[in-house]
């Protein structure tokens, strides 16, 4: 037996991250369909500057699309990615204060059939001025690139209690679509979304 909805009137005041399910109805006409909305809380903790800017037609909602905790999903189409073509994705993440860090990652979506190709690596880099930066690990791609269907892989460096303030991201693109591909020698892209810390 379906319980009776709670009645809500505007405004609803939502602080934390939640899914809000709702149909609307007024007396006299049937009730709309259900409809589920996200809300993710994006706490003000860190800032992100893009070296190299994405494509117009994929910047989502511009460099903090990678630090808002809004995941893109399997379908590029409806905006959760930053789309880079034939170059790469080159970001420095400011944590605003000194922190410890055991774990960085970065998303990357691969869709063959839309020409969007895992990167052929991410380099880690941190700093504590913003200016000197180090390397602190390579991750290799192990997702084939022959490989069907939508697939979101984390790249995920795992540290050793690290104290840094600022991280630079750089995903190597691999330039072009790869032998046997259907875009053989044209340019491909690489997919991006949320830069996390633990």
């Amino acid at each position: 037996k379906e319980s009776t909805p709670a009645v809500y009137t505007a405004p609803i005041i939502i602080d934390e991250n939640c899914k809000l399910k709702y149909y609307a109805y007024h007396e006299g006409f049937p009730k709309t369909p259900w409809i589920t909305s996200e809300f993710v809380k994006i706490n003000n903790d860190k800032d992100i500057i893009l070296n190299i800017k994405p494509s117009p037609q994929y910047s989502a909602n511009g460099p903090t699309t990678l630090i808002d905790g809004i995941r893109g999903n399997e379908d590029f189409r409806l905006g959760g990615w930053l789309g880079y073509d034939s170059i790469n994705l080159d970001a420095v993440v400011d944590l605003k204060q000194l922190k410890t860090i055991k774990k960085i990652s970065i998303a990357f979506l691969q869709d063959i059939n839309a020409w969007i190709l895992m990167p052929k690596e991410v380099e880690f880099f941190l700093s504590e001025d913003g200016t000197k930066f180090k390397s602190i690990g390579i991750v290799k791609n192990n997702i084939p690139q022959d490989k069907w269907g939508a697939l979101i892989k984390e790249f995920s460096l795992p540290l050793d209690m690290i104290q840094a303030r600022y991280f630079r991201i750089v995903a190597k693109n691999n330039g072009v679509c790869p032998p046997g591909h259907k875009g053989n020698g044209a340019p491909a892209w690489i997919f991006c979304d949320e830069i996390t810390f633990e």
